[in-house]
């Protein structure tokens, strides 16, 4: 599966996913691009694209055709918290579709 990182997503972030072939925003060119153009400019190259980005969904209203999107919700925006996300970000690949949105959120903390 082809993925494109956003741009608030840690960039080193494209070097985690082994079998899926991930690019960032940043390594495009891309940066401080509204995220509708980058929609549709993934369209017909990416398959999902990740963001930290809650509000990335709303901008796509009225668009025909644009990868699934996978809004992130860690702890923080550092990476190590966004890798906690990694397990569930890998099971919404398996099944997200084209246009689908998908939310995820920070695993619960585990008490003593």
């Amino acid at each position: 599966m082809r993925l494109l990182l956003d741009e608030n997503v840690p960039l080193r972030f494209v070097f985690d996913f082994g079998e899926h072939d991930a690019e960032h925003v940043r390594r495009l060119g891309w940066l401080a691009m509204p995220d509708r153009q980058i929609a549709e400019r993934a369209a017909d190259q990416f398959d999902a694209i990740l963001t930290l980005d809650q509000t990335f969904p709303q901008e796509l209203a009225g668009l025909d055709k644009y990868p699934a999107i996978i809004v992130l919700s860690p702890l923080s925006h550092r990476l190590v918290d966004v890798r906690e996300l990694m397990p569930q970000i890998l099971s919404a690949l398996s099944t997200v579709e084209p246009g689908q949105v998908v939310r995820l959120y920070r695993p619960p903390a585990v008490l003593p």
